[in-house]
């Protein structure tokens, strides 16, 4: 027998034998032909964050044992994605998933049978991710000068990538002092602005 560490994928072997009873010995003999197969890789290494903002694109990698020494095919490895329990079958065999397709509260599970290029592995890897909350925007913007009868005019603009309703917590200062009385407001009048 040929120990199994001996061989490698896709080699040919056969055997040439003949046999002696201590006097003559026979013609030469050939065995037929054996090819060695392929064997199957054995996926590892699955990584997938266990929680993503809403804003951040969903990731994966993973690896393979091989006895034959062969590399990860990601191209040919099985990758199948659901979202909520549902099949997401356009992305299919994906490592990535953009966060333009997720919302809060999705979770998203993948499975992967990875390939060395010749066959898949017999063992499945799977992981999932929640997407949770993003946290909204805000830029604030004052006029550059105004003059003292003049209201100061505070400009808002947000933006919420979960389309929740954004809620606004304001502090003003003046000189840098907290002024309380003028909290969340986005306006102030031109009498209670000093000189």
């Amino acid at each position: 027998a040929v120990p199994a560490d001996q061989t490698a994928a896709d080699e040919v072997w056969k055997a040439k034998v003949r046999v002696s009873d201590g006097q003559v010995w026979s013609d030469w003999f050939w065995s037929g032909e054996v090819m060695v197969l392929n064997t199957n890789p054995v996926g590892k290494n699955l990584v997938i964050a266990q929680e993503l903002f809403t804003t951040e694109d969903i990731e994966i990698s993973f690896d393979l044992d091989d006895v034959d020494n062969h590399k990860l095919n990601v191209e040919m490895s099985e990758i199948l994605w659901t979202r909520n329990n549902n099949p997401i079958q356009n992305m299919d065999g994906q490592i990535s998933i953009p966060s333009t397709m997720t919302s809060k509260g999705d979770v998203w599970e993948v499975t992967v049978r990875v390939s060395d290029g010749y066959s898949l592995s017999d063992n499945t890897l799977s992981g999932s991710v929640e997407i949770i909350n993003s946290a909204p925007q805000v830029t604030a913007q004052l006029p550059e000068s105004i003059t003292s009868d003049q209201n100061l005019v505070l400009t808002l603009e947000t933006n919420d990538s979960d389309l929740d309703t954004v809620e606004y917590q304001i502090n003003w200062y003046r000189n840098g002092f907290k002024a309380g009385q003028f909290s969340n407001l986005t306006e102030i009048e031109s009498q209670f602005l000093g000189p």
